[in-house]
């Protein structure tokens, strides 16, 4: 029989390798997010700057400031669509990856318990015979 804990440690690393891999891609949607808030919020306080001072010069660069903001708006949740497809992969590798190391885990728990029953059984069979000897022993002391 094959041993199973070289096969279990890697196994356990690639669980860990998609672990981190996953966690790197949900740190850049979280930064994607973060960058979008920004922008929205300088947008917020470009708009509420307008609203005080409704100025012709000031109107026309909002417009252009304006633009280029829902552009980045726009491209960060393109940016955002493709990593959360990215994420979804990531997600199902690593359940695959899991599913394999319990698999594995499982495998290698039962042929565990396998070998302890053989060997309680090994046990049993010895101190039975143990007894039975003793038993014959005392019979045979006792027609003496």
């Amino acid at each position: 029989m094959a041993r199973l804990a070289p096969l279990i440690r890697v196994r356990r690393r690639h669980v860990d390798d998609k672990q981190k891999i996953l966690a790197r891609l949900y740190e850049q949607l979280n930064a994607l997010d973060i960058a979008a808030q920004n922008l929205k919020s300088r947008l917020a306080e470009e708009e509420a700057l307008l609203a005080a001072q409704p100025e012709l010069q000031i109107f026309t660069d909002f417009a252009g400031f304006s633009l280029r903001v829902r552009a980045e708006l726009d491209h960060i949740a393109d940016q955002s669509r493709k990593l959360e497809q990215r994420v979804d992969l990531a997600r199902d590798e690593l359940r695959d990856a899991f599913a394999e190391l319990k698999k594995i885990e499982i495998i290698a728990d039962a042929r565990e318990a396998a070998v302890i029953k053989a060997i309680l059984k090994k046990e049993t069979e010895m101190y039975d015979e143990i007894g039975l000897n003793r038993a014959i022993r005392q019979q045979k002391e006792e027609r003496r």
